[in-house]
């Protein structure tokens, strides 16, 4: 398993567990390391929205959906907070 892959399991494993900011800081190291950026900009949008970010979780969002316009997901979790 490649770096960039190894930390966006552990950003997974952490949201999972309830630990938001951690996970946010996590989805930005694996972002940085070149891990899928749709699925780390969709997941790390939905802690910053557990963390009442919404300024950051719009933006999270919306590059997710730049990044595959297909994406009913961030698009319902970005209308959710607009």
């Amino acid at each position: 398993m490649s770096d960039n892959q190894e930390l966006l399991r552990q950003a997974q494993l952490l949201f999972a567990e309830g630990k938001n900011k951690e996970s946010i800081d996590a989805f930005t190291k694996a972002l940085d390391a070149g891990a899928d950026p749709y699925i780390s900009h969709l997941s790390r949008g939905v802690g910053h929205m557990k963390e009442q970010n919404v300024d950051n979780a719009i933006n999270d969002f919306s590059k997710a959906i730049t990044l595959n316009s297909k994406s009913a997901r961030a698009y319902f979790f970005r209308a959710w907070l607009l």
